[in-house]
């Protein structure tokens, strides 16, 4: 069974709310989240992981980056400024290295 980091965003252009979290079921948890959203969400990415552990440890990565860097509104909604791509590549690094560092 995968276990997923996702980003779910309220549609539309510039900066929306996004939501970093974890899920085994993305799908359902947008549709969950979207019966409290008056904004049309979607799914932007969904990132598969071997386990629940290592998905919650790359969850809380992300949740870190995005508040260092970026702008935390609340719980685990955030506005990500600039590029996804760069944010996301960002975030792995640090939680590959944060892997590495496991395994010496």
């Amino acid at each position: 069974m995968n276990h997923y980091v996702y980003f779910i965003q309220q549609e539309g252009k510039g900066n929306k709310p996004v939501k970093i979290g974890y899920s085994i079921n993305p799908e359902s948890r947008c549709r969950y989240l979207q019966v409290a959203n008056c904004c049309k969400l979607k799914i932007c990415l969904k990132l598969p992981f071997d386990s629940e552990v290592l998905a919650r440890e790359a969850e809380r990565t992300f949740h870190w980056l995005a508040g260092k860097k970026h702008r935390r509104m609340e719980g685990e909604w955030f506005i990500i400024y600039g590029s996804w791509k760069k944010f996301i590549a960002q975030a792995m690094k640090i939680y590959d290295g944060n892997q590495s560092k496991k395994c010496n």
